[in-house]
Parts: C-alpha cells; sequence; structure tokens
C-alpha cells in the first residue's frame, strides 16, 4: 500500500521520482493496441497532425534513435508500433 500521498505538514510541493525504464515500450499491451488502431480508424484526422516539423527525417531520425526503433516511423507508424 502506497502512502507517500500522506504527508504533515502539508505542501504543494510536488513529489516526484525521475523515471529510470526504457523510453519505449516495446511488448505494449495488445488490447489498448487494438483500441489504438479502432481509435485511429474513427478519427485519424484529428488525432494525427503532421507537421512539417514532425515530418523532418532529421528529426525523426532522432526520434527513432532514441526510442530504439527499427527504422524512421510516421506519427501514426509510431503509435501503433
Amino acid at each position: 500500500m502506497n502512502l507517500d500521498f500522506v504527508k504533515t505538514p502539508f505542501t504543494n510541493n510536488p513529489s516526484m521520482v525521475r523515471y529510470e525504464g526504457t523510453p519505449y515500450n516495446k511488448n505494449p499491451n495488445q488490447y489498448h493496441k487494438k483500441q489504438k488502431k479502432k481509435e485511429l480508424q474513427h478519427n485519424k484526422e484529428k488525432l494525427i497532425g503532421e507537421s512539417e516539423l514532425s515530418m523532418d527525417i532529421e528529426l525523426r531520425k532522432l526520434v527513432t534513435t532514441y526510442i530504439q526503433a527499427e527504422k524512421s516511423l510516421s506519427l501514426e507508424e509510431l503509435t501503433l508500433e
């Protein structure tokens, strides 16, 4: 049981811990992946707004290197990866 949220004396300061895991989940929950596909089928134009910046090849290379993806991915491909 996590009782970290009860603190006295009371403060409004955030209680944060640096995330040490991988930046990208290589084994996502298949249920969530199916839900993403379904949402994209119905609302793709509202959910995937690729700008000139997001389509910049050099930026994509940096992102895919950072998340350790096999190839350069579009925002849609990255969402479903």
